[in-house]
């Protein structure tokens, strides 16, 4: 007999049953997707502090695009015709400015395509969560039909894992050589 946490007694668990039928430990069976929850909340956890780091920079960005915007239009403004006498006096756009603007832009759009293919993978994962989560036991009673229905909700179970695991360790991936690729190109801009 279960109890409840706050003492009472559950006298029918049909879930509990059709797992302990088909062979399965209903307590083996939640702890390991508990583990799994806690894995999944870290990595969540993680994202969410690579997505604020994402933003903060991408403020930032915004704000070198914007100079380098007004630095190429005071540049194409003083080589009018009309202000030649001005471009004389003022300070040209530096190239390095440039360099790294580009650079940065370039980032920007490197990390929205793998955002982009983050999301999409995450869509599929998430109609695939659904399709798990309302997949229900046969009705009748019959111990190899149920012995089926576990062993498929397992393999979907293990599935619906291994391509969340893979979705987000692609996005680290993906991550890891943007940022690696952002820091040469600023050694090399030095």
């Amino acid at each position: 007999m279960a109890v409840t946490a706050k003492g009472s007694i559950i006298i029918d668990n049909p879930k509990a049953e059709i797992l302990n039928h088909a062979g399965l430990k209903t307590d083996n069976h939640v702890a390991e997707l508990y583990q799994k929850l806690l894995k999944l909340e870290q990595e969540t956890e993680l994202l969410r502090d690579i997505n604020r780091a994402l933003r903060e920079e991408n403020v930032l960005l915004k704000e070198k695009l914007k100079e380098c915007e007004t630095e190429t239009h005071r540049s194409k403004t003083l080589k009018s015709p009309i202000k030649k006498q001005a471009t004389k006096t003022t300070p040209s756009a530096s190239k390095d400015t440039y360099a790294v603007c580009n650079s940065r832009i370039s980032c920007d759009a490197e990390f929205a395509k793998a955002f982009k293919a983050f999301y999409q993978n995450m869509n599929v994962i998430r109609g695939q969560f659904l399709k798990l989560k309302h997949y229900k036991p046969p009705e009748e009673d019959n111990v190899q039909l149920l012995r089926q229905f576990a062993e498929k909700q397992s393999h979907m179970l293990k599935d619906f894992g291994d391509q969340l695991e893979s979705c987000i360790s692609k996005l680290k991936n993906d991550v890891a050589l943007i940022i690696k690729k952002k820091r040469e190109r600023l050694v090399n801009s030095k």
